[in-house]
């Protein structure tokens, strides 16, 4: 079995800025053993930063520097108040604090009390707003350039819920006093809100109470006046909105089917750009993951416009942690980041401070504050990236809504809160997880046909989906389950399980191998065969075989054959399976080679020289460095071949003479048969003829002379009467002794007397 690992490899464009003075990361928890929680932080300067907690009727201011350090902290109350969860701590530029502290008076109806308290912490201003809704985040104060100031709550008054802006002069005086309503009646809530240029941006939620209204969020523009200059509403639900350093509109929210939206709007909410930001699809399925949500407070702008989102995921099967989302200006991902702390489970505020991140987090251990670098990581507590898919979002605007400003609930003055030291402490507190890994471990003893392979679920990794492959040389098996089926080896081959961890998005893989074995698979190598009076060694002692019985009887792993047939064995391989093979070891022999009789050539003719031999015998001539089974030579000489296999090699040689093949045939031009003893005979002589055949013939073609014997001569007569003198023609017709053929040839004898 072979164990394979697969990395899914994730890469992310890091863009981020680093500051000389960023301090390290933190994660504290506070030291309380009674229901005091934690309620809201706020960042006061580049050094320092706030928390504000709660206790019935009690809450504590306390600043800390950039390492959690506490500064100073001190206790206020209001005797008789009992305050509800959701009290807020805001920062004016000049350094005055202000509370929108809840208490509750029965049911839904409630008051919220403003304290305006100077960086001393002494109060200089405190009114009460009646019936505003105590909870949740329905609750914020910002700033006008000139250092007046907005408060914008939730009104619940006669159980049906407005939005009240109460709008302070710099002394806290109170310039104008609206409460704003949908016309046709329905409720609206409270959700975020900006300024940009002494306009304000309130969000706000639709609660439809009357036929035919739906629930949506909307955006009402809001003059300094208090008068409704613009409403807009999209095709999306933005959660929260804020701004960047350029004026524009950043929204966060959700779609209807649940799709994380960011957009960026300039101040009339034109898109500037809009994403979608979710999960890849599952491998193998095809299914869409999860849709991420943002978190309504989870949310915050950088000095460079940078983005940065807290994510949820309402995902029974995977860990819900931490997840943050690092957006550039332009709206693509620069960082994406987990927290594996399997005690987070919201995130209430997110802050910037020298490019670090504060964030304010509900968890299952009470409320945590936790520090992050730009690059959403914590040198404490271990981290992950988490993997997202971004494509673009056509964000589309509609107003088929009106509202309306009227005069709001009247404000009470109060009594201020009473202050006093006290001492409180926090803790580090890293509830680390493991990193996601995909390793899994399998219960299995044989790898069979018919046999069940069994996942170790000890060995796999808690959190996230894990999706399984059986994958064979012919088929595929598919599981979704933490807890798969025991999968059933039906066929022999090649197979591999691989698991895929599909956690916060991203895909983690493991796979082992390995080879089922069908019956009478072939272990014994197919061409095995024996020379004479050889034997050979069969070596099965790597194959890790047991219980191994031969043919003969013989128990070894390592077997001497000496005799060609066939032979068997039956074992159990190393999978536990009991097996057997068969094979024929066959005979090989010495080549035979024969060149024949040493040979004669003419000079002008060739001879070949061929061989049979098998198809894989090597051969090697002496004459040449060809590896042909033939040859032709032309040359006299002594050649050679030598032909070699697996059980060795033979010698053949051949002696090939060459000749001069030609005839020759010679006789005189002139001649004068005149009894003077000199030239009277024409004759012809040969060289390597036989069967001579001459006739001559006078100039007009008249036969006068025949011959058929070995030997040519003319007297010069015919039928013993001299002929007259002149040019004589003749033939010769004659057999080529060394050749075996014909040949012939004509000439020309002057004949003088």
């Amino acid at each position: 079995m072979e164990r394979k690992y697969i990395f899914v490899i994730i890469i992310y464009l890091l863009f981020s800025w680093t500051f000389a003075w960023g301090q390290s990361t933190f994660q504290i928890s506070l030291d309380k053993i009674d229901e005091t929680i934690i309620s809201d932080v706020v960042v006061y300067n580049d050094q320092t930063f706030m928390a504000l907690t709660l206790n019935y009727n009690e809450i504590e201011i306390i600043k800390l520097d950039q390492d959690a350090n506490i500064i100073s902290s001190h206790k206020f109350n209001k005797p008789g108040a009992r305050f509800t969860p959701e009290p807020k701590i805001f920062k004016k530029k000049n350094g005055d604090i202000f509370l929108l502290v809840p208490e509750n008076a029965g049911g839904i109806t409630s008051k919220i009390h403003f304290y305006a308290l100077d960086s001393n912490l002494d109060v200089k201003k405190s009114l009460t707003i009646p019936n505003a809704y105590p909870y949740y985040d329905w609750k914020h104060i910002q700033e006008f350039d000139d250092g007046s100031i907005i408060v914008w709550v939730s009104n619940s008054k006669n159980t049906k819920l407005s939005v009240q802006g109460i709008n302070m002069d710099e002394e806290y005086n109170v310039v104008w006093n609206q409460e704003y309503t949908f016309t046709n009646g329905d409720n609206m809530a409270l959700r975020s809100s900006i300024i940009i240029d002494d306009e304000c941006y309130v969000l706000v939620r639709r609660f439809a109470n009357t036929t035919g209204s739906i629930n949506y969020n909307c955006v009402l523009k809001i003059g300094k006046n208090g008068n409704i200059l613009n409403t807009f509403k999209m095709n999306f639900d933005p959660n929260h909105i804020d701004k960047n350093n350029q004026g524009n509109v950043i929204a966060i929210g959700i779609t209807r089917d649940n799709q994380l939206i960011c957009a960026k709007f300039d101040n009339n909410f034109n898109e500037i750009w809009s994403k979608e930001i979710g999960f890849a699809k599952v491998p193998f399925t095809g299914e869409d993951k999860n849709a991420l949500v943002a978190i309504e407070q989870g949310f915050g702008i950088d000095v460079f416009d940078n983005i940065y989102v807290t994510i949820m995921e309402e995902n029974l099967d995977e860990f819900d942690g931490t997840k943050l989302l690092k957006l550039s200006p332009d709206g693509f991902v620069l960082n994406s980041n987990i927290l594996l702390d399997g005690s987070h489970t919201r995130v209430d505020k997110v802050l910037m401070m020298n490019q670090d991140i504060i964030m304010k987090i509900n968890s299952a251990n009470g409320s945590i504050i936790t520090k992050l670098n730009n690059q959403l990581a914590s040198t404490q507590c271990s981290s992950m990236p988490f993997c997202t898919e971004i494509k673009d979002f056509i964000v589309l605007q509609s107003k088929d809504f009106d509202a309306t400003p009227t005069s709001g609930p009247s404000l009470l003055v109060t009594n201020p809160l009473l202050r006093s030291n006290t001492n409180v402490s926090f803790t580090d507190l890293c509830n680390s997880i493991d990193q996601p890994y995909a390793d899994f471990g399998v219960v299995q003893n044989n790898w069979c046909i018919g046999e069940y392979i069994n996942i170790d679920l000890q060995t796999l990794y808690p959190h996230g989906r894990s999706l399984w492959l059986l994958i064979h040389d012919q088929d595929t098996v598919f599981q979704k389950s933490k807890n798969p089926e025991p999968f059933l080896l039906q066929k022999a081959g090649h197979y591999k399980i691989l698991h895929t961890l599909v956690f916060a998005g991203c895909f983690y893989q493991d796979s082992i191998t390995f080879k089922v074995s069908a019956m009478g698979a072939a272990i014994l190598d197919r061409n095995l065969y024996l020379c004479p009076e050889d034997s050979l060694v069969i070596d099965l002692s790597t194959l890790g075989l047991t219980n191994i019985k031969w043919f003969d009887g013989d128990a070894s792993s390592i077997k001497t054959i000496d005799k060609v047939g066939k032979i068997s064995l039956t074992y159990v391989d190393s999978n536990g399976c009991e097996n057997e093979d068969m094979i024929n070891i066959g005979a090989r022999f010495l080549p035979k080679i024969e060149l024949g009789d040493d040979v004669t050539i003419c000079n002008d003719s060739s001879h070949l020289i061929a061989i049979n031999v098998g198809a894989n015998d090597l051969i090697r001539w002496s004459h040449s460095f060809t590896d042909t089974k033939q040859i032709i030579v032309h040359q006299k000489g002594l050649y050679s071949v030598t032909v070699s296999n697996v059980c060795g090699e033979t010698e053949d040689e051949i002696s090939v003479d060459v000749i001069d093949c030609s005839t020759k045939v010679y006789y005189p031009n002139i001649f004068s048969p005149n009894n003077d003893g000199i030239n009277d005979i024409f004759e012809i002589k040969t060289w390597n003829a036989s069967e001579l055949s001459c006739n001559i013939y006078d100039r007009w073609g008249n036969l006068i002379y025949t011959n058929v014997e070995d030997q040519i001569t003319w007297d010069g007569n015919m039928s013993q009467q001299a002929v007259p003198i002149g040019v004589y023609v003749f033939t010769l017709s004659f057999k080529n002794k060394l050749r075996n053929t014909k040949e012939m040839i004509a000439g020309n004898v002057t004949l003088v007397r």
